[in-house]
């Protein structure tokens, strides 16, 4: 969820602020100390003492983010720095569980209620033909008897034709709004719901326990917007999710018999002998936006693959026999790039009651692999980074062959460099043109040097175990045993 600096004027309203703010936008991923020397980013809100920005004799603390500013009344920086982070924490996991919530089927009346945190005033939402979805109880009680009227629901329609007239200006705005009726006792705030351009209802929240703000107006939108992705999700995608949902249920160790998979994946055409890939997805922006319109383009141009929503994260799940790898990774290049988001690609399998399996594998090469929008890293490429870390992690004694120690200390005292060559011989599986090539010595050179190094340490070299365990410890070595060395 991206925050505005009117929802941090809000959560920052013990610090008095003095508000200077035009644009107000949505647009904050995060927060950082300014510097003269950095370069401002449009995601960031910049913190820094008011003599930082206008000179000696400022006091307070300033928050900045483009043209916007907000002056409070603390010198603490590193305070108001925690309380933002807490704010974009706050916010970020209640959207997040949000998300996850649609994700796994729940109800409309389930969000409502999970937003009480956020809101906590009285919620409505009704669809196009004024037809109540759902309201929120926790506040029937307390509301005068107009709003208790229109919150059962039975004369939501009519009393909906009344307001309309008046807020016909408002029927295209994608924005929340304040409505305010003179029969009315609360103001209220309005946010029209769409998919794409169709529009599919409203949400009301009534002016109840707070005063409406800016900040409360975008998290009323934001609401709009989890609402909207929850009415796509059970209108549009209920086909798909009853087709993947075998694939769901093969992640989630629900004890599938293979009869019962084998019929399921009939229905979608696949045979157990395809071959088959799981993606996993790493998403910079896990907004309701994003996640559905990735399973829009995938179903779109992948056909053959299906989006499933798993342990926070979504996966791609592909027949790469009836869809080539090459095919998927072409247009899985575009979806990464245009949604900023990369990937980890599992090796390619064929039992598919192994899938949880190779989804572990798709985690490894994101975790493993580059982090940058638009990369797409495949397990393949860092297994063996993954294999180093596991023995690092769980060995309790000293692996490392002690012949390595020994070449180490001779180059350390003899300026040398017997180490590395015999790692680049092994590499180059012995060749020797090779190995002279990548080192830039003469042939005859780097046999005396495979000969010195035969005379300070017993090593049978023909020897295809020991070549390994040699290889092995080196990686290990010089990925994560400097520190044993020195």
């Amino acid at each position: 969820m991206r925050l505005s600096m009117w929802i941090l004027a809000d959560w920052l309203w013990k610090y008095n602020p003095i508000i200077y703010i035009k644009d107000g936008v949505q647009a904050l991923r995060g927060v950082r100390l300014y510097s003269a020397e950095m370069v401002m980013e449009k995601q960031n809100v910049y913190l820094g003492r008011a003599q930082e920005f206008i000179g000696s004799g400022g006091d307070g603390v300033i928050c900045v983010h483009e043209h916007d500013m907000m002056l409070l009344d603390t010198n603490d920086i590193e305070h108001v720095l925690n309380e933002i982070l807490s704010a974009f924490d706050f916010y970020n996991k209640w959207a997040d569980s949000m998300v996850d919530s649609i994700n796994e089927g729940c109800s409309l009346q389930r969000l409502i209620d999970d937003s009480h945190a956020i809101i906590d005033e009285p919620i409505l939402v009704y669809d196009s033909s004024y037809k109540v979805l759902s309201y929120s109880n926790l506040y029937k009680r307390e509301l005068e008897t107009t709003w208790k009227n229109i919150f059962s629901g039975s004369n939501m329609q009519s009393r909906m034709v009344s307001f309309k007239p008046g807020l016909q200006k408002y029927d295209k705005v994608k924005s929340a709004y304040i409505a305010n009726f003179p029969d009315m006792p609360n103001r209220s705030v309005w946010v029209n719901l769409f998919s794409f351009k169709k529009y599919l209802g409203q949400i009301i929240v009534i002016e109840h326990k707070h005063k409406i703000t800016e900040g409360r107006l975008h998290l009323c939108a934001t609401l709009a917007h989890l609402i909207e992705y929850w009415i796509r999700f059970n209108d549009e995608q209920t086909e798909q999710k009853v087709e993947s949902a075998i694939f769901t249920n093969l992640l989630e160790d629900k004890h599938l018999l293979k009869e019962e998979v084998d019929k399921q994946l009939a229905v979608l055409n696949w045979k157990d002998s395809d071959m088959k890939v799981i993606i996993k997805l790493f998403l910079f922006d896990s907004s309701p936006e994003i996640h559905q319109k990735i399973v829009d383009e995938v179903g779109t141009h992948l056909h053959d693959c299906y989006t499933i929503f798993h342990e926070f994260s979504a996966a791609i799940i592909g027949n790469t026999s009836l869809i080539p790898i090459e095919d998927i990774e072409k247009e899985l290049v575009t979806i990464l790039r245009e949604n900023c988001c990369c990937c980890g690609v599992s090796f390619q399998f064929t039992n598919i009651m192994n899938l949880k399996l190779y989804y572990e594998q798709a985690d490894i090469a994101l975790k493993f692999g580059n982090p940058a929008a638009g990369s797409i890293n495949y397990c393949s490429d860092y297994i063996m980074k993954y294999l180093l870390n596991v023995i690092k992690t769980n060995s309790k004694t000293a692996i490392i062959h002690p012949a390595l120690y020994i070449l180490k200390r001779y180059d350390e005292t003899n300026k040398s460099e017997l180490y590395n060559t015999l790692y680049r011989y092994l590499l180059n599986e012995r060749n020797l043109v090779k190995t002279a090539e990548i080192l830039s010595i003469h042939r005859n050179s780097l046999l005396y040097r495979i000969k010195k190094i035969k005379e300070l340490v017993d090593l049978d070299l023909d020897n295809p175990s020991l070549r390994q365990y040699l290889v092995i410890s080196f990686q290990l070595l010089g990925r994560y045993y400097e520190n044993e060395f020195s």
